[in-house]
């Protein structure tokens, strides 16, 4: 099992992410949207491989699908799992990580 580290950026888009959910939905929402997280983490630290490649720019990463419009990128190091973003996919496509 891998630890995992959230850069800056992941906090900021995750933060986003929740105070939307909080403004523009209900509480159930948000709390769907914490354990759909929350699986996936414990997904990634066990089995950081389960999740596809994608190749942004000239960066390697996996990426999470966590609901239709939120997607986790991270990548796997030697000895933790570095969370990169929580991108939202409608934002510009070409907007890169």
């Amino acid at each position: 099992m891998k630890a995992i580290r959230w850069s800056e950026q992941a906090i900021e888009d995750y933060d986003r992410n929740l105070e939307y959910l909080q403004i523009e939905w209900t509480e159930r929402e948000e709390i769907i949207f914490n354990l759909k997280v929350a699986k996936t983490l414990r997904n990634i630290s066990t089995m950081p491989e389960l999740y596809p490649v994608a190749i942004i720019g000239s960066t390697i990463v996996r990426k999470a699908v966590i609901t239709t419009q939120i997607t986790l990128y991270y990548l796997v190091l030697e000895d933790q799992i570095l969370l990169v973003r929580f991108k939202n996919n409608f934002q510009a496509p070409n907007s890169g990580l």
